[in-house]
């Protein structure tokens, strides 16, 4: 016909590219890695294609003492860097390679011992190596690291099990391997102690007590042990007048102040002693009575005793005690009874032991206190002579 077109045509040649599955190979001395080697060929219609061309592309290692390459498989020779050059058609690729040694390290458990002498403390020696790709392996080495302690006297060590030998400071060197490290020891002495249960008696004369004595000891570590030492201890009485003591039983002796110093291996304590008399009294249950004539009452007298450790015991001593009455035309009083019998005022002296109390009588028409004499009709009869104490009778 009479009609054309024009078509343009292109022609490209496909792009071939070079991969590998790693660009950075990092690893120990000894160690493998495998490169795999891909041709990509990517048409005009982006369409690719990967053919695998490890076992086929040339490997060039620019320092063979460091890595070597056959196949693809690198492998470590010593530590250091080098790289690969990969070929294949015309293309090609670097690797780089580091080959580094693994680190290794030593650690111990306990940097710093305290014990006692004749104490024992084990070490925990552990070898830790890092491998180039962050990984870590532990080794117990406690059994095969070499051990020297700087100071023999104070220390000795097997197999990382340290024993106290006498007081002091000393350091221990750990050596495995390439690695060495220090572990610095204080053998300490047990601190003891003496404690007594009390540091302060108060006692009656002829009263007793018992102490109670123990050493205590603690170890280095902290804990604590107790041993009662009361019959073993010796003791040291200053004034022996005033006090004794046997195993730690105190006999008060006379009244006074004195201190028992208390032995004990190297150890003493002071034990302060007071010896004193009891304080007894005398009280009544009423100090001022207020009768009428005729009217009676009876009085209550009781000794109070109070001991050096202050507890008090009571005691009724109305019919031992004495009365002695001021004026007996206005009152009298037997065995504590007091009876009225005249309308006025006087004193009544009550007596026990060493000790003395005075209760006022009060007699008036207006009395308050009393019930009725058996023999009210007494205060009209006449006067009779009577003792200065109607009711004496020792105490």
């Amino acid at each position: 016909g009479k009609n054309e077109l024009k078509v343009n045509v292109t022609v490209t040649e496909p792009i071939i590219t070079l991969t590998t599955n790693k660009s950075e190979v990092n690893l120990e001395p000894g160690k493998e890695s495998q490169l795999k080697i891909k041709q990509v060929t990517t048409s005009a219609d982006g369409k690719t294609k990967e053919v695998d061309v490890t076992s086929f592309a040339t490997y060039k290692t620019a320092n063979n003492k460091v890595a070597t390459v056959s196949g693809g498989l690198i492998k470590a020779k010593g530590a250091g860097t080098t790289t690969i050059t990969v070929k294949y058609g015309k293309n090609e690729l670097t690797v780089n390679v580091t080959v580094t040694e693994p680190e290794v390290t030593l650690t111990v458990d306990k940097t710093e011992v305290s014990l006692g002498s004749g104490k024992e403390v084990q070490l925990k020696v552990k070898e830790i190596t890092t491998t180039a790709d962050g990984k870590t392996t532990e080794k117990n080495v406690s059994a095969s690291a070499k051990y020297k302690v700087a100071d023999s006297k104070v220390a000795s060590v097997t197999n990382g099990l340290v024993r106290g030998k006498a007081a002091g400071t000393t350091t221990i060197n750990v050596k495995y391997g390439k690695n060495e490290l220090t572990v610095n020891v204080s053998v300490i002495e047990p601190k003891v102690t003496l404690s007594v249960d009390t540091n302060q008696l108060n006692l009656e004369k002829g009263k007793e007590a018992q102490l109670t004595v123990k050493e205590i000891t603690t170890t280095a570590d902290g804990e604590t042990t107790e041993k009662d030492v009361t019959t073993s201890a010796k003791y040291k009485v200053a004034a022996t007048k005033v006090a004794s003591v046997t195993n730690g039983l105190v006999l008060a002796k006379a009244t006074g102040e004195t201190t028992i110093t208390v032995i004990y291996g190297k150890n003493e304590q002071t034990v302060n002693v007071s010896v004193s008399e009891p304080e007894v009294t005398i009280k009544a249950d009423k100090t001022q009575v207020d009768l009428k004539p005729g009217k009676e009452l009876q009085l209550t007298i009781t000794e109070v005793t109070t001991s050096a450790d202050g507890q008090t015991s009571e005691r009724d001593v109305t019919i031992a005690a004495s009365y002695k009455t001021d004026n007996n035309k206005i009152a009298s009083v037997t065995s504590g009874l007091v009876r009225a019998k005249s309308i006025g005022e006087t004193m009544v002296t009550v007596k026990y032991g060493k000790h003395t109390i005075i209760i006022s009588v009060v007699v008036s028409e207006q009395g308050k206190l009393g019930s009725e004499s058996v023999n009210s009709e007494l205060f009209l009869l006449p006067e009779v002579p009577t003792p200065i104490f109607e009711d004496k009778i020792a105490s």
